[in-house]
């Protein structure tokens, strides 16, 4: 399971196309199935990463998004993941009770 917490910059490159870029830090939870060593079924890791992506909105509500993430996890042997990857969504905006509670 990776949880992870992104700061991200955005960006107006047109009306219509967005983009973002920054930074996350997280952490990788395994689970392994070892009858022999009982201590080692879980571990937990530190995560690093790069993020960034291109948002185009096609309509006031319909938008895809292409994105791209680097990710180093801290384990004794680093692992090294870069992840592609293409978003169709619905924008929908903040509800005003929310926005309010956000402020």
């Amino acid at each position: 399971m990776y949880c992870y917490l992104a700061f991200l910059k955005e960006l107006t490159l047109h009306r219509n196309i967005s983009g973002n870029c920054g930074i996350s830090v997280g952490n990788s939870l395994f689970r392994f199935d070892s009858e022999e060593n009982r201590r080692l079924q879980n571990e937990s890791e530190l995560t690093l990463g790069l993020k960034a992506g291109v948002i185009v909105l096609l309509k006031n509500y319909l938008m895809i998004q292409m994105g791209f993430s680097h990710i180093k996890i801290f384990t004794y042997h680093p692992i090294i993941m870069t992840n592609v990857g293409l978003t169709i969504g619905i924008r929908m905006d903040t509800p005003e009770w929310l926005r309010n509670f956000l402020k």
